[in-house]
């Protein structure tokens, strides 16, 4: 009973992410690997991305399942994920943007992801740069973007 109570509440609080001002660039990273860890399926990133990259989507609305296509999901460093040795390091700050560097262990693979973060007046902080390394495979914010582009 009482994990159930817990998994509603982790439900309330990272589906209402759209409706959410993130304060700090911590505060949103945390709900966004809160969504993952806790198994809240995303199915539109727009909550924590940027206009700027919002606009660079064309409006197209990106989720998980999307993301599992790129083949690696950027916010895990693969299809499927198992997160441990979680660690958040704030890089800089200086009020209109910050870096933030996420590490951990997923499935016995290290990852590292770096993201760059903008404070929009609307939104609050929001992501509009990820770039990231499990092993020998990087991605970055292009192969998001890449989605939504037509196929030759």
């Amino acid at each position: 009973m009482r994990i159930t109570a817990i998994f509603a509440v982790l439900a309330m609080a990272t589906s209402g992410a759209s409706a959410q001002q993130f304060d700090t660039p911590i505060d949103l990273l945390r709900t966004l690997y809160l969504s993952y860890i806790s198994g809240v399926e995303i199915h539109d990133f727009s909550a924590y991305f940027s206009d700027d990259l919002t606009q660079k989507l064309n409006g197209q609305r990106i989720g998980q399942a999307e993301l599992r296509a790129l083949g690696v999901d950027p916010i895990t460093g693969g299809k499927d994920w198992q997160i441990s040795s979680f660690e958040i390091h704030p890089l800089s700050e200086d009020g209109r943007s910050a870096d933030v560097d996420v590490s951990f262990v997923n499935f016995r693979q290290p990852v590292s992801l770096s993201f760059e973060l903008v404070w929009e007046p609307v939104h609050g902080w929001q992501i509009d740069h990820i770039s990231g390394r499990a092993g020998d495979v990087e991605w970055c914010t292009r192969d998001v973007i890449s989605l939504t582009q037509p196929s030759p």
